[in-house]
């Protein structure tokens, strides 16, 4: 909505960040938009890839970030296995994925972290889509 409202007043591209999930349409200030993924461990580590987008969205999941301590003393994240009902144990750290549209875009993330990046490449394409995955060991997959 916000894109639309921009690009009707005359802009000649659009981007629009929410929390890190990302929005852009038409041209950026030299061409397409170079956006690069953050490493998992944080914004002062190199990025782990750069990509360009002329339309579409960005977004990024992981399972670093949100986590907390059960009583127990376990350590878990928020990302959900719906076949076990418990926090994934799949050995990604995170997931970008690039889609047509940003919403769409982060639904693929979780799914491509729950299905690991090995099998996520027939789903991805299904929806025009890609993705970067951060394993665990910190090894970087394109997936397309």
């Amino acid at each position: 909505m916000h894109l639309t409202l921009v690009m009707r007043r005359g802009a000649e591209g659009a981007l629009v960040n929410l929390g890190g999930d990302i929005r852009v349409r038409g041209r950026g200030p030299s061409g397409e938009w170079r956006l690069r993924i953050q490493h998992p461990d944080g914004p002062d580590l190199p990025g782990v890839a750069e990509v360009t987008l002329a339309q579409g969205g960005l977004c990024t999941s992981g399972t670093n970030r949100r986590r907390w301590v059960r009583g127990d003393g376990t350590e878990v994240h928020h990302l959900i296995d719906p076949s076990t009902g418990l926090p994934t144990d799949a050995p990604v750290a995170q997931v970008s994925v690039i889609a047509p549209r940003a919403w769409l875009a982060e639904a693929l993330t979780k799914a491509v972290i729950l299905v690991g990046p090995d099998d996520a490449a027939p789903l991805l394409a299904r929806h025009r889509a890609a993705a970067v995955a951060v394993t665990t060991d910190g090894t970087v997959v394109r997936i397309s």
